[in-house]
């Protein structure tokens, strides 16, 4: 290797752009992996991450070998506007373009939180059974527009539950014999009202826990939700 080379700004600059090139492809690599990885057992983990870096490694040199044999290639193919397009400018400009769309994906990602692909984190149902034979069937969804809608059947009929609208809760009676009847229910507010007017309440009568949900009731319920996390393999960062 001639010593000129190392006397050549280009020379620097070409190498200073691929290591940064090959910093940030590396990172993007690693995050990838981790969460791919993080979609698969505990005991499965170890592997994957050792043959998904082995393979990034393997798949890296091969890219650097190839770009450093394209560099060479200087020779015009066409011209646009006067100016020669080789190959190496194409590797450069088709390079270019992908990390700028690539960087902007990522923003985009980071800034909205991205499409959730696992669909055991956005969507979920759920029997529960009681001593004293009843049941209850829930479903939710994250990702789409559901309707909040509720359903009592006893031995005598149904009552159906709709979505509320303008301050009123409308619902539908339905007995055995085929008699319906609508009934609308007042409700106030949008949120946890009634919660927040039991915690003033509690509040200023001194008490530590409401005897309408007790704690050991809210744990209980804490216990149930994390019990249906791990049958449907939901797992939060950091656990």
């Amino acid at each position: 290797m001639s010593l000129e080379l190392l006397a050549d700004p280009n020379v620097w600059l070409t190498l200073f752009t691929l290591s940064a090139l090959e910093i940030v492809l590396g990172i993007d690599n690693l995050v990838f992996i981790s969460i791919a990885v993080s979609k698969l057992p505990e005991e499965r983990r170890p592997f994957a991450r050792r043959l998904g870096i082995a393979v990034a490694c393997i798949t890296r040199i091969g890219l650097l070998v190839s770009l450093a044999y394209l560099a060479h290639m200087q020779a015009n193919l066409f011209t646009v506007a006067g100016m020669g397009i080789s190959i190496r400018d194409l590797v450069l400009i088709v390079g270019g373009l992908f990390l700028i769309i690539k960087g902007w994906m990522e923003i985009k990602e980071m800034i909205t939180g991205g499409e959730d692909e696992d669909p055991t984190t956005t969507k979920t149902s759920a029997v529960f059974g009681y001593q004293s034979g009843a049941q209850a069937l829930i479903s939710t969804a994250l990702d789409a527009r559901t309707a909040n809608t509720a359903s009592i059947t006893g031995t005598k009929g149904r009552i159906d539950i709709v979505d509320w609208a303008d301050g009123r809760l409308p619902a539908k009676l339905t007995l055995l014999d085929g008699t319906t009847q609508n009934l609308e229910f007042p409700r106030e507010g949008k949120g946890l009202r009634l919660q927040a007017a039991e915690v003033g309440r509690c509040l200023r009568a001194g008490e530590k826990e409401s005897p309408v949900m007790p704690l050991d009731e809210t744990l209980s319920i804490m216990r149930t939700l994390d019990l249906i996390r791990e049958q449907i393999g939901l797992r939060y960062p950091g656990e």
